[in-house]
């Protein structure tokens, strides 16, 4: 059986995981303004001007992770509204509702996705 956009449980669950995203993607976005202000005066010495730098780049890392889940929450919601959620879109065959339940963003069945993972980085 494959799970739809029927399945009110799986779809609050995105719903709620997708704004939780973008609530922690404007809080991070708001961390790098302030970390950029900090740089931008000047007023610190070159020990703090390194330690904001590396704050700056793990903030970026946080706001690049957290875009990428937005999409595959925003694509998993969208998959839903046209009824083809719970579709490998690899190879059209069902994804198993247990791995739906743990992952509700998968777009790929178990199979597919272990054969993507396993070729090699292009």
């Amino acid at each position: 059986m494959i799970m739809t956009a029927n399945n009110p449980s799986i779809s609050f669950r995105l719903q709620q995981e997708l704004a939780e995203a973008e609530a922690a993607l404007s809080r991070k976005r708001m961390e790098l303004r302030e970390a950029s202000e900090k740089h931008a005066t000047g007023l610190t010495d070159a020990v703090s001007m390194g330690n904001i730098e590396t704050e700056k780049v793990s903030i970026v890392l946080e706001i690049t992770t957290i875009s990428g889940n937005i999409a595959n929450l925003r694509s998993a919601i969208s998959r839903m509204a046209s009824g083809t959620y719970g579709k490998c879109l690899r190879c059209g065959t069902g994804i198993a509702n247990k791995r739906l339940l743990a992952i509700p963003t998968a777009a790929l069945c178990r199979p597919c996705q272990e054969t993507l993972e396993s070729l090699p980085n292009q």
